[in-house]
């Protein structure tokens, strides 16, 4: 009954002013319920709100703990600068505040070059250790395929003579025994017997002395080449086989919290002389030319036994767990530099 009072001109005018007003409040509540993020949303998507409704920056962390060994491989690959500017740009980062303004991008441009530089550098630096881990590994398959081959030659040759001894022994007592039968022309026991018992017991006791000296194996002409374990020694360096900074650094360095006592190398070097790999330092002589030998710096006759390989190969194992250790210097470079 209402709009039949109105006029039309009337009703015209307040839909006119009506439908502007419901547009309004549905275009309000389209960009309030949009699942779009804007650019604020996405700078700020972990923001916190404060009490006053207004949006604070969400905080970057600044400092991350380091051990002390990471240090000395930080200055060694040249990050040690780096390490020092990450607390200071994510310090100024925070202290910007939450507004994409031109001193903020140029912060976060600053923050982002200087952890990709640290990234490029620690992942450098895990090439070279990869590479070295690397080599340890073809020499510990070149060593490990010659143990084969010297110690299946051994097998065989022990083989033979224990085979030899074996047979030597049931002929000769087999033929001395049979002096012993009595007979029209040989009633009692004859010289031929006793010559014969006398062999038996000598020839396959000699062939098992023998047997027993063939354990030791075949021995080969030590020619120079030298191995990935020269370094550890005082030997001449070759060049071929030198070690890379970070791992010349790591070794050369104490274990963290020493400020005294051997270092890795040291007690590397200390570990082989207890395990009986090295002889003594007192034989000055003989020390220096089995680190040589180890070392393949050196040329001498009949030096490779099965012995050597085998204290090669374990000084390998444990010059790799050693080395291995720097990869876990290299995560905490890494998570110093990706901190969140």
């Amino acid at each position: 009954m209402v709009f039949k009072t109105l006029s039309r001109g009337k009703v015209g005018r307040i839909t006119a002013m009506v439908v502007p007003l419901l547009i309004c409040c549905a275009s309000a509540a389209v960009a309030k319920g949009s699942m779009v993020p804007t650019l604020i949303d996405l700078e700020h998507k972990d923001a916190d709100v404060d009490e006053a409704g207004k949006l604070t920056p969400p905080l970057i962390k600044e400092t991350v703990s380091m051990d002390a060994d990471l240090l000395p491989i930080a200055t060694t690959i040249g990050i040690s600068e780096y390490v020092t500017r990450l607390p200071k740009l994510r310090r100024r980062l925070n202290d910007i505040g939450p507004i994409n303004t031109l001193e903020r991008l140029t912060a976060r441009q600053d923050l982002s070059e200087t952890q990709e530089q640290m990234m490029r550098a620690v992942f450098k630096a895990n090439m070279e250790v990869d590479y070295m881990l690397a080599r340890i590994d073809a020499e510990t398959n070149t060593f490990s395929q010659l143990l084969q081959d010297l110690t299946s030659k051994r097998d065989k040759d022990v083989m033979v003579s224990t085979i030899l001894s074996n047979l030597t022994n049931a002929a000769l007592w087999s033929v001395s025994c049979s002096f012993t039968v009595a007979s029209t022309h040989h009633p009692n026991y004859s010289y031929d017997d006793g010559i014969n018992g006398i062999a038996a017991a000598i020839i396959p006791s000699a062939l098992s002395l023998y047997a027993l000296y063939q354990l030791q194996g075949p021995k080969r002409n030590l020619q120079v080449d030298p191995n990935i374990l020269n370094p550890m020694f005082a030997a001449p360096v070759s060049v071929d086989v030198d070690y890379p900074a970070v791992v010349k650094t790591y070794l050369g360095e104490r274990p963290a919290g020493r400020t005294f006592g051997p270092t890795r190398k040291d007690r590397l070097l200390q570990l082989w002389k207890e395990k009986g790999y090295l002889p003594s330092s007192a034989n000055k002589h003989l020390f220096d030319e089995k680190e040589n030998i180890l070392a393949g710096t050196i040329s001498k006759k009949a030096a490779v036994t099965i012995k050597m390989i085998q204290i090669r190969l374990l000084m390998l194992t444990d010059l790799r767990c050693e080395v291995i250790q720097l990869k876990k210097q290299f995560l905490g470079l890494t998570n110093i530099a990706d901190a969140k």
